[in-house]
């Protein structure tokens, strides 16, 4: 046993820190994929054109109709798969992690995530396709609603963070800090 490589010794035990973080980056996942069709935000327009702005009225709206929504199921896509090898891999600590499964593309993933959750609080215009899809919720009509938005100066519209975008930053958080864990685990094997 002395005689064969330090990798072939080690073979038989399982890798409990990539384990680990395949658990955490699979839950991530599916929670941050099931936050998608949930209330993401809540837009409260208010016009602005005279000198007494006006409350148009509010607006609830998920994750699914916007842009970002679809882009977070990518991304949560590609942290539960990625998450899914690891476990393969974490079963035996003396195979290599194969560069199509590395832990580098879950960091950029859950990053790129983390951004469009921030993104998509801070900036109502991300949202803006989605709310004229919705305007029979405000009693107005679809050209009403985009004449109103593209109005010089625009309308003031406040964002409210609803549940489901707090949880899908949060779960792209926990899937970062778990590819981090794994990046750690596979760099120790090399």
């Amino acid at each position: 046993m002395r005689a064969l490589p330090r990798e072939r010794r080690q073979s038989a035990r399982p890798d409990f820190v990539l384990l680990l973080a395949s658990v955490a980056a699979c839950a991530a996942a599916y929670l941050a994929w099931t936050s998608v069709p949930v209330p993401w935000v809540e837009l409260v327009i208010t016009d602005t054109r005279d000198l007494d702005p006006v409350l148009v009225g509010n607006v609830v709206l998920r994750g699914e109709l916007a842009l970002v929504g679809t882009i977070g199921l990518a991304l949560a896509g590609v942290l539960g798969t990625l998450g899914l090898t690891w476990l393969f891999y974490g079963i035996d600590r003396g195979s290599n992690v194969p560069w199509f499964v590395n832990p580098a593309i879950s960091i950029a993933a859950t990053a790129i995530g983390i951004g469009g959750a921030i993104l998509s609080s801070t900036v109502w215009f991300v949202w803006k396709d989605a709310a004229i899809e919705r305007s029979r919720a405000l009693g107005l009509s679809p050209e009403k609603l985009q004449e109103l938005l593209d109005l010089q100066p625009p309308p003031f519209v406040e964002i409210q963070r609803q549940a489901g975008l707090m949880r899908f930053g949060g779960m792209m958080l926990v899937g970062f800090l778990a590819a981090c864990a794994a990046m750690w685990s596979t760099r120790r094997r090399g």
